[in-house]
């Protein structure tokens, strides 16, 4: 809420290990270990990246996969590596390695230091609060912490004067003070409610849950922001972290206009015609919205947001009027069609936006669709009764006994996960069409075919899997006998 700060609640918190941790992390300082100065050298680390100091950045960027991690999230570590300093310097009181009175000055004057430091903070950003309305918060939140140093301060006297009776009555009495002040502050900050409260319901999700489906929604900016969608129960064609796959966001990105490389991504243009085949019926914008083009017509208007819904789009399944083969080395798990030699040519289709009438199909390994144009016009095939369900697709398809193949176009991305059969459980024949997108070559005939998802590669790692684990099993039992 306050302008110019780092990032949520959440994230903010990830190194925060309560005014008891820190204090005792400090402490660590007196005991002398190669495990101490590991875990001080994490922390110090951590803490440098999460702050965006330059020599710790480029050296975590540096680091394979760590580099694409947003800075705030190595306060993990810092978290992590403080618990342990803190945890080994109270290992040191308890084996007596560290002085009873040094023990008891530290407790003390750290309690002290935080204490003012977090006055001097709350001084300093006071006027940022007021403007954010949160001053009242963030009083609680400071007199907690005062609270928690002064019980600390009070331990330590109460150790430097030998009125506790031993250094592991000392420990049990930190720990207790540390689980309660994080208690107290996790109860301020993740209260338990309903989970109906989570993601309530509002007039324009209702709205848009009555419609007919399947259908796709798409945001105006940071409108319906995915994964949000999710919990509304809406399916939308942007994408967000943490999984992605690359040559539908490059293809986004080449319709629509979506920069594949920023973390946050919107659509630059949302009347692009690659809306219409992506099945987008509805565009979701704030109060006061207004519609990028002629074909989207207002439906519903609130103080939540404002709806668009689409004239032109296509249903999910369709079957076009003809199609364009093209010859093309079909990959297991990637669009030959998303080549770069044939990139030209899904951009001039996608710019004509005629979806209806042509599609861009890949020629068959197996020889089924050979290249060139296929008329698709007289062909009669029928759908009905598309039924959707989490990794699965249910429909039916009619044409005349003798009839040609037809390719059902399909804007479901494929990367070598689904498979299809009918009724009687034969293989029915998949392809690329329109870049990485699903084709469903129908035989003739009356077909009830089956879509299943399985991600790619599911086998192979429940095999290894299962190998490993009857691997240990057997080492386990051979040390046992």
């Amino acid at each position: 809420m306050i302008a110019g700060a780092a990032g949520s609640l959440t994230e903010m918190g990830f190194g925060y290990i309560g005014v008891v941790g820190w204090i005792c992390a400090l402490l660590s300082g007196f005991v002398s270990s190669s495990k101490a100065r590991c875990l001080m050298i994490l922390m110090l680390g951590a803490l440098g990246t999460a702050m965006g100091l330059g020599i710790f950045k480029t050296a975590s960027g540096m680091l394979p996969g760590l580099g694409l991690a947003p800075p705030l999230r190595f306060l993990v570590v810092v978290a992590v590596a403080g618990t342990g300093l803190g945890a080994l310097a109270l290992g040191g009181v308890i084996q007596g390695s560290v002085d009873q009175r040094r023990v008891g000055y530290w407790l003390v004057t750290g309690a002290v230091v935080i204490a003012a430091i977090g006055v001097m903070i709350h001084i300093h950003e006071r006027p940022l609060y007021e403007a954010a309305a949160s001053r009242a918060a963030q009083e609680r939140a400071l007199w907690l912490g005062l609270g928690t140093c002064a019980a600390v301060l009070a331990v330590g006297l109460c150790y430097r004067f030998r009125t506790l009776p031993s250094s592991r009555a000392l420990v049990n009495t930190l720990a207790l003070l540390a689980a309660t002040e994080l208690l107290v502050q996790g109860m301020r900050l993740y209260r338990a409610y309903p989970t109906s409260s989570l993601f309530p319901d509002t007039p324009l999700l209702s709205f848009l849950g009555k419609q007919p489906g399947p259908f796709r929604v798409v945001g105006d900016g940071l409108a319906a922001f995915p994964n949000l969608n999710v919990f509304a129960g809406l399916e939308d064609v942007r994408t967000h972290d943490p999984i992605e796959r690359r040559e539908y966001v490059e293809l986004l990105d080449m319709t629509c206009g979506y920069a594949p490389s920023a973390y946050i991504k919107t659509l630059r243009d949302l009347d692009a015609p690659a809306l219409d085949f992506l099945n987008v019926r509805f565009l979701i914008s704030g109060p006061g919205g207004q519609p990028p083009g002629p074909k989207w017509r207002l439906v519903y208007e609130g103080s939540d947001g404002n709806v668009f819904e689409n004239a032109q789009v296509l249903p999910r399944i369709y079957v076009p009027a003809s199609m364009v083969v093209v010859e093309a080395e079909a990959g297991t798990h990637s669009s030959p069609l998303m080549a770069k030699r044939l990139r030209p040519l899904l951009a001039s289709y996608f710019r004509k936006g005629q979806f209806a009438e042509e599609a861009i199909v890949a020629s068959s390994s197996k020889g089924s669709l050979q290249p060139g144009v296929i008329d698709q016009r007289n062909l009669r095939l029928a759908v009905s009764s598309l039924k959707e369900s989490t990794n699965e697709l249910r429909l039916r398809t009619r044409s005349p006994v003798g009839a040609s193949r037809v390719v059902l176009v399909a804007s479901i991305v494929q990367d070598g996960g689904w498979y299809a059969e009918d009724e009687s459980s034969s293989h029915i024949d998949l392809c690329f069409v329109n870049g990485p997108f699903l084709g469903i070559v129908v035989p003739p005939g009356d077909h009830e075919i089956r879509l299943v998802y399985r991600p790619p590669g599911l086998r192979p790692g429940v095999t290894v899997s299962f190998v490993a684990a009857c691997v240990i099993a057997l080492i386990a039992w051979r040390r046992r006998t």
